[in-house]
């Protein structure tokens, strides 16, 4: 016990004759700033619900909605609360077309000049039979969106 007590006075002593600073505290290692949060297209799951289809949509003229009031007059009404949306910072785009069964919409995120950029591309499917497609995402409500051919 002497001998460990000696062995401590020593190395505080030692250390601070050499002009070392003694701490008694634990040196905590730096906090890491968070991420900035990445912006992206959060897809609303439209396959357990029938959405009315509106007559004459094209893929490239998605429905843009940006208040509650809008969406009770949309297609999307229906679903009402179980959207989950903040219409204050979001807003959600309604993507309609018939096309190929096989038809599917991408969604991609860019970043331009520190703007976000989301694209929604079409890929054509094979297959000859025609139906009706419905697809709905949620945005931050200033967000640049387009669609490419």
């Amino acid at each position: 016990m002497r001998f460990t007590v000696a062995v401590l006075l020593f190395g505080l002593l030692s250390a601070s004759a050499f002009g070392q600073a003694v701490s008694t505290a634990a040196v905590r290692p730096p906090v890491p700033k968070p991420e900035p949060k990445k912006a992206e297209a959060r897809e609303i799951d439209l396959v357990e619900h029938k959405v009315e289809f509106i007559k004459g949509a094209v893929v490239g003229e998605p429905l843009k909605l940006t208040t509650a009031a809008d969406l009770k007059l949309s297609p999307l009404e229906p679903l009402g609360s179980n959207l989950k949306v903040d219409f204050k910072s979001e807003c959600v785009l309604l993507f309609q077309w018939q096309g190929s069964g096989q038809d599917k919409l991408v969604p991609e995120t860019t970043s331009k000049d520190g703007k976000t950029v989301f694209t929604f591309t079409l890929k054509a499917g094979a297959t000859d039979d025609l139906r009706q497609h419905s697809r709905a995402f949620v945005l931050p409500a200033g967000a640049e969106w387009k669609v490419a051919k």
